[in-house]
């Protein structure tokens, strides 16, 4: 099964009505669910399947036939400036309370800048990618199956290196993306394990040597961004994301942070997992 849409009695993909409003209908799948944490091994791996078939069936797919929706979405470079451009113009208690943030985004920045240096340069092949793989834009059917990937509006060309890390990052995270006690914030490993064995099992022969390579520099890279854009919209007095209390934006930042240094910590350990998932069939 796969999101299709309805199309209008005039043949078009949307609608829009008598205010300016755009509308536009999907056939439902029935007898579905979606979830919004991992709670067991098997939903982790599920959702890697889910991906997984998701890049299976778009092999050969026209690349350039997709738009860009959103440029520079996953360029560390442009949130990098992004966040150098806040901080020049922060107020001065905001940067105060962000400089155990400042010092990890000094810390982590040079070590994962090669790898987004080398995917903007081209060195891993152009896919259709869905660049927010996160497991609530998966559906489940009833025997815990997982059904496709949904929330298409993100789907544009990019590397397949971005929706692997993305997932990771939200996937196998032990913590809530807003938790303040930072002590529960780390990689959970059989989560990874899990999510890996389901999405390898679909690209495991499809990957390039390049983008096997980098499997487990991924996630860091792609929660290192997260936390930038959380970090920055704080210093913009939170303008982007909806936040709930005052310091809202500077906690998801620490989550990322956090969780991005723990993946860097355990990157000969999640080496250690990929190598025989890669090999085997």
């Amino acid at each position: 099964p796969t999101i299709r849409l309805i199309r209008t009695l005039k043949g078009g993909s949307y609608f829009v009505d008598t205010g300016g409003r755009f509308w536009r209908a999907m056939e439902l799948i029935p007898g579905c669910f979606t979830l919004d944490t991992v709670e067991e091994s098997k939903q982790a791996a599920e959702s890697g399947k889910a991906l997984g078939r998701f890049h299976r069936f778009l092999e050969g797919f026209t690349v350039s036939a997709l738009s860009v929706t959103l440029h520079d979405f996953h360029s560390m470079r442009t949130r990098f400036n992004q966040y150098h451009h806040a901080l020049a113009l922060a107020d001065p208690y905001r940067k105060n309370l962000g400089r155990e943030e400042m010092e990890c985004i000094g810390e982590m920045h040079p070590l994962l800048l090669p790898l987004n240096d080398r995917i903007e340069k081209g060195d891993f092949p152009l896919r259709v990618v869905h660049n927010d793989p996160k497991i609530n834009n998966i559906l489940f059917n009833a025997e815990g199956k997982a059904v496709c990937m949904i929330d298409l509006d993100t789907v544009m060309p990019g590397c397949l290196l971005h929706d692997f890390g993305d997932a990771i990052r939200t996937t196998a995270n032990s913590a809530p993306e807003d938790e303040t006690d930072l002590s529960k914030v780390r990689l959970e490993t059989g989560y990874f394990r899990a999510y890996a064995e389901g999405f390898l099992g679909e690209m495991r022969d499809r990957l390039s040597r390049e983008e096997a390579e980098n499997l487990a520099l991924a996630p860091a890279l792609l929660t290192f961004i997260i936390g930038l854009r959380f970090f920055t919209d704080f210093l913009n007095n939170d303008r982007y994301y909806r936040i709930h209390y005052p310091l809202h934006n500077l906690h998801r930042a620490a989550v990322q942070f956090t969780l991005a240094k723990d993946i860097l910590r355990k990157q000969k350990e999640l080496n250690s997992i990929l190598q025989p998932l890669l090999q085997s069939g």
